[in-house]
C-alpha cells in the first residue's frame, strides 16, 4: 500500500508549467488568475479523487472543530482548489521573478525573537513545512548574501516542479538536497524528526499563509526536541492551529489521512 508521503504529483506537466509561466510573463498575475478559473472549473468537475479527498478532508476538519467548539468549515471543492490554484500563481511569481508584488507580514511572538536571535548571532535552525499556505511565496524575499538555506526534499516526487525551479528560479542562497540520496530510507514524517534531532540546532516549525489578495503572514514555532514524540505533539499542534483559521490552505490532494 502506498503511503501518502509517497504519492507522487499528479496534474502537473511541463508544457502546462512552461505555459503558464510565460502567460504570467507576458500578461500578469491578474490574466493568469482569469485563466486559471476554467482549469479549476475541470479539475473539479472531471477530478472525482479531488472532490473525494476535499470531502474527507473537510469531514475530519469539521469533525476536529465540533470536538474542540470551533466553527464548522463550510467551503466547497471548488473553493478548496481555487486557493490552491492561485497559490501555484503566486509560487511562480515568487521564485522566479524579482517584480512581484507580494507582501509579507510576520506573526510576531517569543517563538519569533528566538528565532530572530539566532539569525542575529549567525546560528542555523532546522525548520519543519508542510503543504499548508505557500511556504515557496518566501522565495519573494531578497535572500541575504551571507545566508545559506539547505532544504531537504525527495526530488522524485516532484519532479515537474523541481525543473521548472532549477530552469527558471533567480535565487541561489537556498541549496536543494535530494533525500534520494541519503543512502537509507525512512517513514516520513517521524524521519524527518530524527533527521532534525541529529542536527542538533534549534528547530522551528514555519507556515507562510496567504491572508488576502497578494499578502502573507508567516508563523512560526520553536519545537520541544525531548524527543520524537514531543516533537511530533508540537508539530501537529502548530497545524490544527493554522488549519482552523485558514482551512481551504490545507493542500494536500490525495487520501492523507485514510478510512
Amino acid at each position: 500500500m502506498t503511503n501518502w508521503y509517497q504519492v507522487r504529483e499528479r496534474g502537473a506537466g511541463r508544457f502546462r508549467i512552461e505555459f503558464l509561466w510565460w502567460v504570467y510573463k507576458i500578461f500578469g498575475t491578474r490574466v493568469l488568475k482569469v485563466m486559471i478559473y476554467p482549469i479549476v472549473a475541470c479539475i473539479v468537475l472531471f477530478g472525482y479523487k479531488v472532490r473525494t479527498v476535499s470531502r474527507e478532508y473537510r469531514r475530519v476538519l469539521n469533525s476536529y472543530a465540533s470536538k474542540n467548539n470551533l466553527d464548522v468549515s463550510r467551503f466547497s471543492s471548488v473553493g478548496h482548489v481555487w486557493f490552491f490554484a492561485c497559490s501555484v500563481v503566486d509560487k511562480i511569481a515568487a521564485i522566479c521573478d524579482k517584480k512581484n508584488r507580494l507582501k509579507f507580514e510576520v506573526n510576531k511572538n517569543t517563538d519569533w525573537n528566538a528565532l530572530q536571535k539566532l539569525i542575529s548571532n549567525k546560528r542555523g535552525a532546522f525548520f519543519l513545512c508542510s503543504h499548508l499556505g505557500n511556504i515557496e511565496a518566501l522565495c519573494a524575499i531578497p535572500n541575504a548574501e551571507d545566508v545559506r538555506m539547505h532544504a531537504f526534499m525527495n526530488v522524485g516526487q516532484n519532479a515537474v516542479f523541481r525543473n521548472f525551479i532549477d530552469k527558471h528560479s533567480n535565487y541561489t542562497n537556498t541549496i536543494i538536497h535530494p533525500t534520494e540520496d541519503m543512502g537509507c530510507d525512512c517513514a516520513l514524517p517521524v524521519g524527518v524528526f530524527r533527521f532534525a534531532r541529529a542536527c542538533d540546532c534549534p528547530v522551528f516549525t514555519i507556515a507562510n499563509i496567504n491572508v488576502g489578495g497578494e499578502k502573507y503572514k508567516v508563523f512560526v514555532k520553536q519545537i520541544n526536541t525531548t524527543s520524537v514524540e514531543t516533537m511530533a505533539s508540537g508539530y501537529i499542534e502548530f497545524l490544527a492551529q493554522l488549519i482552523t483559521l485558514y482551512p481551504k490552505q490545507w493542500f494536500n490532494f490525495f487520501d492523507f489521512f485514510g478510512k
